[in-house]
């Protein structure tokens, strides 16, 4: 029974370039949805195809969030949004969650750039760039050239040459750039 066995929580690849980019003197919030009450079936793995970590526990999901009130996730990142005042705002997305993603980028008000990173944008760049929310696409590992965009974008410099990214440009034309050498 799939409700013995609880997400690892936040994606390893996102709190590794959250971690690399405090290191560096970054502020980084990131919005977490494992411990969220919703009615949003996609995001308690009901029916989810695919493959996932799972840690056993002795109690479910949904009992560790029983008394927890069923929250809106565009509301509640939003809060953080209005608080936070991000720059960007990255998102890591698997195909099957890609478009729920962006959806909830459009309903939040904000004025960050949007970057997809994760599995969908790593293997459809093409169809991650044109969703009205993406202004930038990781298509391959973050390690090095996700924060070396960071840091151009910082001071202000030209960061339409990083490696492994493709740039939706202001005159509407796409940049693509080949991508960086794996890490090891």
């Amino acid at each position: 029974d799939h409700r013995e066995y609880l997400s690892n929580g936040i994606n390893g690849g996102i709190a590794a370039l959250s971690a690399s980019l405090k290191l560096q003197g970054h502020s980084v919030e990131l919005f977490d949805t494992t411990f969220l009450k919703t009615n949003d079936e996609l995001l308690r793995y009901k029916n989810h195809a695919g493959v996932m970590q799972f840690k056993k526990t002795e109690m479910t999901l949904e009992e560790l969030v029983a008394d927890d009130p069923v929250v809106d996730l565009s509301h509640e990142l939003q809060k953080i949004i209005s608080t936070f005042q991000p720059d960007i705002i990255a998102i890591s997305s698997m195909t099957a969650t890609f478009d729920k993603a962006c959806d909830l980028v459009r309903k939040v008000k904000h004025s960050a750039i949007v970057i997809a990173g994760g599995i969908h944008p790593s293997i459809a760049p093409d169809d991650a760039i044109t969703q009205e929310p993406i202004d930038i696409v990781c298509f391959s590992e973050a390690d090095y050239v996700f924060p070396e965009l960071v840091n151009l974008m910082e001071i202000g410099a030209d960061y339409t040459n990083v490696k492994s990214m493709w740039f939706k440009l202001k005159n509407g034309k796409i940049k693509n750039k080949f991508v960086s050498p794996r890490v090891e």
